[in-house]
């Protein structure tokens, strides 16, 4: 692996770690302190402002990163592309915010948290400046992942300190937005080292037609994401329906950190791949997916295994029955893993219509499947239909990356890591015969299930992948004994 790559990854590792924890400490405390018609209507504005933040990005969060990397040996037009999507992106959402405003002040529902909305519109206007597809064009991880984590921290201190009754929302909410804000301000910062702003012989028309199409397959994407919930609200019970967003929020938390490997490699893919050097990217995209396999089938195993313990856990004993699509959703951290590798074969090679191809069947797959489903299986339906559906789009997927890029799938790295995976369900059991708490049984199963997978790995599988990534982390923290 290349060094770069791996460093990459393991700094994007950290933060994915840190975007799984963290939240882990916030929410219980902000769930307690601001109650539920707090965090409720947090949770309507904060939907909301995402899909204005959606609609603002027009898809330059993927698409910047791939033409930064394509031209980022050349300052000049590097600069210019850098200012044609800022102010693309900027023009964008100041519409937006006018939009978000003028929704505000006229619905009733959303003029009852007004000042929540203001900070909404904050954030649509704040995200122009993240610039984050700057850094990861230029796969500058290392910027990305300390300013985060230590802009996290400070603000989970901030919670602390401020947020003491329910009467505080607006707090918990501003707070947020000043962890954008801090960002942006950094980010416009350190982003002098690479680009010079510059406002004229600026062309936007150009970009705009892939814009809209890398916008028009995130739409389309989130619409079968969510369409699932929302056929379950039709068609169920409220109580299903939280059992179902329980365990679906379990499982996709896990998602987070198969995302720190992927998020590497889209620039340097775009690289090669704009250099016509198809041999290297090839070679790159087989590491990653042997990496992909390595990190999400004891993922998806220890998922299975630990599923009533992580409901438990994260949302407590009443959602006791979510323990069930937990273990059928688990093996979508499989096949979502599969999926990313594919998206960055198609995406440096701008075949985003093949993507959209793909979301639209899963649209379709989705809404078939939960209809016919979810009048006789309830929330465990839905579980079934989006095991389905993503791994409908994932094999289409599959089938497109391969007329342009073949790879080799790893069978027998899959077996293997299977094999060992299910040693994990002896370490549960064996632990359960010294002790019932759910936190201990918890703890002590996965601790014990990652030495055993890495000493498997290391000394009986003697995986060449697990032995490089150690190497490169030992070269970047200090020497590993192993």
């Amino acid at each position: 692996m290349d060094r770069t790559i791996g460093k990459n990854f393991i700094y994007n590792f950290l933060l994915s770690a840190s975007q799984l924890l963290l939240p882990l400490i916030t929410f219980p405390y902000a769930s307690r302190v601001l109650l539920p018609e707090g965090m409720g209507s947090i949770s309507f504005v904060e939907n909301l402002t995402q899909y204005f933040m959606l609609f603002s990005a027009l898809g330059i969060p993927i698409y910047g990163v791939r033409e930064i990397a394509k031209v980022r040996q050349d300052k000049e037009k590097m600069s210019k592309l850098f200012s044609e999507l800022l102010t693309i992106h900027f023009l964008v959402s100041m519409l937006m915010a006018l939009c978000y405003w003028l929704l505000a002040i006229n619905i009733a529902k959303l003029h009852m948290d007004l000042t929540l909305c203001k900070i909404g519109i904050g954030f649509v206007i704040s995200n122009v400046f993240t610039i984050e597809w700057l850094f990861t064009g230029n796969e500058n991880f290392k910027l990305i992942v300390f300013r985060s984590l230590a802009i996290r921290v400070f603000c989970i201190a901030l919670l602390f300190l401020f947020v003491k009754s329910p009467e505080d929302k607006s707090i918990y909410y501003g707070i947020n937005l000043f962890s954008l804000v801090f960002t942006a301000i950094i980010n416009m910062y350190f982003a002098r080292r690479y680009v010079n702003f510059r406002w004229k012989n600026l062309l936007l028309v150009p970009h705009i037609k892939q814009l809209l199409i890398l916008l028009s397959i995130t739409i389309i994407t989130s619409l079968y994401v969510l369409m699932d919930t929302v056929l379950l609200g039709f068609f169920s019970t409220r109580i299903q329906v939280a059992f179902y967003a329980a365990s679906l929020k379990i499982s996709k938390l896990f998602l987070i950190i198969i995302g720190s490997l992927v998020g590497v490699l889209l620039p340097r893919l775009s690289s090669l791949l704009h250099d016509d050097k198809r041999e290297e990217a090839t070679l790159l995209l087989n590491k990653a997916l042997r990496f992909s396999l390595l990190i999400s089938v004891p993922l998806a195993l220890g998922i299975i295994c630990l599923s009533k313990e992580l409901v438990m856990l994260i949302s407590g004993k009443d959602f006791a029955e979510a323990a069930l699509s937990l273990k059928i959703l688990a093996s979508v951290v499989i096949i979502i893993s599969l999926a990313q590798i594919y998206y960055q074969i198609l995406i440096p090679l701008n075949k985003e219509k093949y993507i959209m191809f793909a979301s639209l069947a899963g649209v379709a797959v989705c809404v078939i499947f939960n209809l016919i489903l979810i009048p006789i299986y309830q929330h465990i339906g839905s579980a079934i239909s989006t095991v389905l559906t993503e791994s409908i789009v994932t094999l289409l997927l599959f089938i497109f990356s391969q007329r342009l890029i073949k790879l080799t799938f790893p069978w027998k790295l899959l077996l293997q890591n299977m094999l060992v995976g299910f040693l994990f369900f002896g370490i549960r059991n064996l632990t359960y015969l010294y002790t019932e708490d759910t936190l201990t049984v918890l703890i002590v199963t996965v601790s014990g299930s990652v030495v055993v997978y890495m000493l498997l790995q290391w000394f009986f599988i003697k995986d060449h992948d697990i032995r490089e990534l150690v190497q490169i982390a030992s070269r970047k923290y200090g020497k590993v004994n192993v």
